[in-house]
């Protein structure tokens, strides 16, 4: 099977898209599914826009291997805390009639940097 039909069929919903459109951009050097399997972390890293959070999905999901990165929970952004946190600010900001937008704007910082 070759890498193109590989990545399609059986990852394209299953991997982030900068994972996929980089490793789609690999397959010239690795033309087979058996090529795919042996794409390295260092080759990933070079890669630009992949970071070891990518490097970590594609062992996951793809080579379906223990990941080389040990990564803290911090440094993975949750993306659903980080919307509830939002969505509740603007929903507290609303109700308040007192507060200004900057107000809003410095509480949503906040939450960004946590």
């Amino acid at each position: 099977m070759d890498s193109k039909e590989y990545l399609i069929n059986e990852f394209s919903d299953k991997i982030s898209m900068r994972l996929f459109n980089q490793l789609h951009a690999l397959m010239k050097e690795y033309p087979t599914k058996e090529d795919i399997h042996k794409i390295t972390a260092e080759v990933l890293l070079k890669r630009k826009g992949i970071g070891k959070v990518g490097v970590n999905e594609f062992y996951k999901v793809v080579l379906n291997k223990k990941p080389p990165f040990n990564l803290t929970p911090n440094k993975i952004l949750d993306e659903n805390k980080v919307y509830s946190a939002i969505k509740a600010a603007i929903i507290r900001w609303v109700v308040d009639h007192n507060k200004t937008a900057g107000c809003l704007t410095r509480e949503i910082m906040l939450i960004i940097k946590q």
